[in-house]
């Protein structure tokens, strides 16, 4: 059964340097199939893919076997060797409403203390996530050369953030 190599495929992913989010995201769905079905064939999974009542969770039912199988073959077990034919759904993308500059200035204008005006101009000029913002330290902000080094990015990697001036 494909489940006994799921410990192995977070393992390798992590290493890879994988967001532990998306593993994880990707073997709960696995598992979801196993109970399902023991030995899934691409008729089986196409029938579980569909099954999903909306069409991100297809897709991303979709991509958790398709990335399952794509390692299993590079590992040489290959328990889906039929990956490379189970479609991923694709979703429609909606435009997202975005904070323009009148909203900025509309927000800067209500705040009263330097500091919470600090935190909405690094949010706006650095596109910082609000835990980013949350974990910055005093040290990490470089004023001179414009930039922020965020120590733990979604994807648990640092990186550095040049802000708009």
């Amino acid at each position: 059964m494909f489940t006994d190599a799921l410990p192995e495929f977070r393992a390798d992913w992590l290493l890879a340097g994988k967001a532990a989010s998306t593993v994880g995201c990707h073997l709960s769905l696995l598992r979801l199939l196993a109970d399902t079905c023991d030995s899934p064939g691409l008729a089986d999974v196409r029938v579980w893919v569909g099954d999903a009542s909306t069409v991100s969770m297809r897709r991303k039912r979709a991509q958790a076997v398709r990335a399952f199988g794509r390692w299993s073959e590079s590992i040489g077990d290959n328990d889906f060797p039929w990956w490379r034919n189970l479609p991923v759904p694709t979703e429609v993308e909606k435009p997202q409403p975005t904070a323009t500059p009148d909203d900025f200035d509309a927000g800067l204008s209500v705040l009263s203390s330097c500091r919470d005006r600090a935190v909405l101009s690094v949010l706006w000029g650095c596109g910082l996530r609000r835990s980013e913002v949350a974990n910055l330290l005093v040290a990490d902000v470089n004023v001179a050369d414009g930039v922020l080094v965020v120590r733990s990015s979604k994807t648990g990697r640092p990186r550095v953030v040049r802000c708009r001036r």
